[in-house]
This record gives C-alpha cells, structure tokens and sequence, in this order.
C-alpha cells in the first residue's frame, strides 16, 4: 500500500516530469512511512493552471500541487508522518519549481478493516503475517 494522488496544475507537464514524480514519491513513501514499493499505487492528475487559486487568487509563474495518500490506521508515527509531509514538499517544490503560496501533502488515515488491496483488506493482510492475535 499506499494509493497516492498528487494533482499538479499543469496540464502539459512532460510525461518525463510525470514519471520522475511517481518515482521520488514513491520513494519517500518507501523511505519514510516504510510503504512497499510493490503495492504503492500513484496517480498524477494534470489540471489547467487557471484552475489553480491560493488565497481566492492565481498565481501566474507558479505550479500549484495537492499530494494526498491514504494509509493504515497506526501504521506510521507521528514522527515519520510528519518527516514524509516536509520531505514530500521539499520534493515536489524541486521539481515543480515556483510554486504558490501553499501546497498542500494530506495522509489520510483508514481503519485496517476498511482499506486493503487486491480485495484483502490490511487487517486480513496483517492477520495473515501475524497470526490470529493480530489486530488493525
């Protein structure tokens, strides 16, 4: 796991950049919230830069990004949490050059027995690693 989705206000971003997002983030997932690489999913999303509005505002020379990831419940601290939240932005910041004024990474936490992958979800997942102890 984890299913990532970073929105990025351009939409003529060369498929280049496209790739060498879902590489460095797939990366940091891997790095910093332990996340296998195998199962981490990610979607880049190419909106207009019109679109885009920080403060109720464009701002014209600047890509606007939103990365949002959904994760297991306890599955991360909250000191590798917030390690992946700077080192996501520093990334994207990198990459994109100028960004706006905000630039949003969200961690969505979901209960183990909710979110899974390839129709099993994580608390059956960990249950099949563990044993029957194990918990969400």
């Amino acid at each position: 796991m984890p299913f990532a989705r970073l929105t990025v206000a351009d939409e003529h971003l060369p498929a280049a950049t496209r790739a060498a997002l879902a590489e460095g983030i797939t990366a940091l997932l891997a790095s910093d919230l332990r996340k296998a690489r195998e199962t981490t999913v990610l979607e880049v999303s190419l909106v207009p830069a019109q679109s885009w509005f920080v403060a109720g505002r464009q701002h014209p020379g600047t890509t606007g990004a939103h990365l949002e990831v959904g994760i297991t419940v306890g599955s991360n601290s909250a000191e590798e949490r917030s390690r992946f939240i700077a080192n996501a932005y520093a990334f994207l910041a990198e990459r994109l050059g100028a960004v706006p004024p905000a630039v949003y990474v969200a961690l969505f936490e979901v209960g183990g027995e909710s979110y899974g992958v390839n129709g099993h979800t994580q608390f059956a997942r960990r249950r099949a690693r563990e044993g029957p102890s194990a918990t969400s």
